[in-house]
C-alpha cells in the first residue's frame, strides 16, 4: 500500500473580528505544520479547497462587518444632515474603516491645538471635517464587544470637554448666579440621565454595540441575516436562559450616557472645537448662550455694576497697585489685559477689602473646568497608547486638581 503525504488541518477559525496573538507553544503543535499519511485507496478529490473552506469560514465575520458598516453609515449621514456645519462627503473619499483604534493608529489627529475658544462666527461656522467612519464605530463600541478598540478614552475627552463648554455657556447665561447655583445647573446637563434621554429623543439607542459576538455554542447569539428562530426553538432558548439574546442587547442607561460623552470625543479629535460645539448644540445641550433674539450674549462684567463708568479703570489701577498684583503677575509671567479679573481671582468670599469685583467663586468654577480640560488634553497629547483608568489617575493627581 502506498501512503500519500498529506497536510494537517487545524481546527477552524470561526471569529476573525479580533486579532489574537499566537502562543508560541501553540503554533509549535499546529497540525497544519504536521505532515499526516493516508493510504490512497481512500483519498478522493475534494470539492472544494482548503482556502474555500477558510473562506466560508470567514463568511459570518464579512457580515457582520458589513452590517456594522452599514450602520456606522447612518449615523455619519444623520449627523450630516441635522449638524448642517459640513457637507457629507462621499463614503468613496473617506478612508479605509480599519476597525482598529483611531486613536493609535491615525496619524493625521488634530491633537487639540490650543486656540482662543471664543463664540465668535460660531454660528457660521462652515468646513469639510467630519467624523470618520472608524472613529464613529468606535464611539459606540464598548469593551464589553471584545473588539480591537472601545469607546473609553473618547469618552473621557468628550466627559472633560462637555463640562467646560457648559460651563462657559452658563458663565455668560447667568451672571448674577452665584458658583453653587451655577454647578447645580451644569450637573442637570451633563448628568447620565440628561444625556439618556437625548439619545432617546435623537434615536440614536439602535446604534450602541455592547454584546460579544458568539458564532456557536450556548452562547451563541448571532443569525445570519435573513434567518430566524423558529417560535418553539424560540421559547425552547428564552425559557432555558432568560433572555432574547439574538433580538436584544442587555445593557444599563449609563451605557448610552458613555456613548454620546465618545460621539463628543470623536467629534472632538477629528473635526474642531467649532463642529463638536454644534453637534452639542444640536443635541440640545446648552453650550451656546444665546438671549432672546438669537444672538451671543456677551461676557459678563467682572466688576461690580456701580462701577460701570468712566473712572472703573482708574480706581481698579489704584487698587491693583496699592495690593502689589505687579508680583502675582510676574511670578505666573502672564500680564493680564483686564486687571480687574486677576483681583476678583485672590478675593475670598469673606473680604471686604475688595468693593471692586465679585469674588473669586464664578471664576473657579469656570476655571475648574478648564483645568480639567488642559490636564486631560495634555496626557492624549503626549501617550497616544494611554489606558482610560490611567488617564482617570493621572487627572485626579494632577497638580492642583479639585
Amino acid at each position: 500500500t502506498f501512503l500519500a503525504t498529506m497536510k494537517g488541518i487545524r481546527k477552524p477559525k470561526i471569529n476573525y473580528l479580533k486579532q489574537t496573538v499566537i502562543n508560541p507553544k501553540d503554533e509549535a503543535n499546529d497540525p497544519s505544520k504536521k505532515p499526516i499519511y493516508f493510504p490512497i485507496e481512500v483519498l478522493h478529490y475534494a470539492p472544494l479547497n482548503q482556502y474555500d473552506f477558510e473562506l466560508i469560514y470567514k463568511l459570518p465575520t464579512i457580515l457582520i462587518r458589513i452590517s456594522q458598516l452599514y450602520r456606522i453609515e447612518r449615523v455619519r449621514k444623520l449627523f450630516a444632515d441635522n449638524i448642517q456645519s459640513y457637507s457629507l462627503i462621499d463614503v468613496d473619499q473617506m478612508p479605509t474603516v480599519t476597525f482598529n483604534d483611531f486613536l493609535k493608529t491615525n496619524e493625521n489627529l488634530s491633537f487639540l491645538p490650543l486656540i482662543s475658544l471664543t463664540y465668535d462666527n460660531l454660528l457660521s461656522c462652515n468646513t469639510t471635517l467630519q467624523p470618520s467612519p472608524d472613529i464613529l464605530f468606535q464611539a459606540i463600541t464598548r469593551r464589553s464587544t471584545d473588539e480591537n478598540l472601545d469607546m473609553e478614552n473618547l469618552e473621557i475627552l468628550g466627559d472633560c470637554f462637555l463640562k467646560l463648554i457648559v460651563s462657559m455657556s452658563l458663565y455668560h447665561r447667568y451672571p448674577l448666579a452665584g458658583a453653587g447655583a451655577l454647578t447645580v445647573e451644569k450637573a442637570k446637563q451633563i448628568s447620565n440621565s440628561n444625556l439618556y434621554r437625548i439619545t432617546v429623543q435623537k434615536k440614536l439607542k439602535t446604534y450602541l454595540n455592547v454584546m460579544k459576538i458568539n458564532f456557536r455554542g450556548e452562547e451563541a447569539n448571532w443569525l445570519p441575516p435573513g434567518y430566524i428562530i423558529k417560535k418553539t426553538e424560540q421559547n425552547q432558548i428564552n425559557n432555558e436562559l432568560g433572555s432574547k439574546r439574538y433580538e436584544y442587547q442587555k445593557v444599563k442607561r449609563k451605557a448610552f450616557a458613555d456613548m454620546m460623552e465618545a460621539f463628543m470625543g470623536a467629534f472632538l479629535i477629528s473635526t474642531n472645537y467649532m463642529v463638536t460645539i454644534q453637534f452639542m448644540k444640536w443635541l440640545g445641550l446648552d453650550v451656546i448662550p444665546l438671549d432672546e433674539n438669537k444672538e451671543i450674549m456677551k461676557t459678563p462684567p467682572i466688576l461690580c455694576s456701580y462701577l460701570q463708568n468712566e473712572e472703573s479703570n482708574r480706581t481698579v489701577e489704584k487698587f491693583y497697585k496699592e495690593q502689589a498684583f505687579s508680583f502675582v503677575e510676574k511670578t505666573i509671567n502672564y500680564e493680564f489685559n483686564n486687571k480687574a479679573y486677576l483681583i476678583a481671582a485672590f478675593t475670598h468670599p469673606s473680604s471686604f477689602a475688595n468693593r471692586l469685583t465679585s469674588c473669586y467663586e464664578r471664576l473657579e468654577f469656570l476655571g475648574d473646568a478648564v483645568l480639567d480640560f488642559l490636564v486631560t488634553r495634555y496626557i492624549f497629547v503626549n501617550d497616544k497608547n494611554i489606558t482610560p483608568g490611567t488617564i482617570i489617575y493621572l487627572t485626579i493627581n494632577s497638580v492642583l486638581l479639585n
